[in-house]
């Protein structure tokens, strides 16, 4: 990750943290697919699939300290929803 992509990652992190609305949009457009796809690959039921990404998306609308975030940001977000698929 070059420089310039680390400074506007830890500026989007700083926007989430903030509880800005549009930067949350940013977020689901660009990984939500991804998610998704990750998701169904561990599942293997796209229902199910689905509903968990819906749910880890609120989740972390919710919960999640977006600042204490080290980037990139796609790694952290395939960690997690894996953790969500294990439990």
């Amino acid at each position: 990750m070059s420089p310039k992509e680390l400074q506007e990652e830890k500026a989007f992190l700083q926007a989430l943290g903030r509880r800005d609305i549009k930067a949350f949009i940013r977020l689901y457009k660009e990984y939500g697919e991804d998610i998704l796809i990750l998701t169904y690959s561990l599942l293997q039921d796209a229902h199910a699939a689905a509903k968990m990404v819906d749910q880890f998306f609120e989740k972390l609308w919710e919960d999640t300290d977006f600042e204490s975030i080290d980037p990139p940001i796609y790694k952290y977000l395939s960690a997690e929803i894996r953790k969500m698929c294990e439990q």
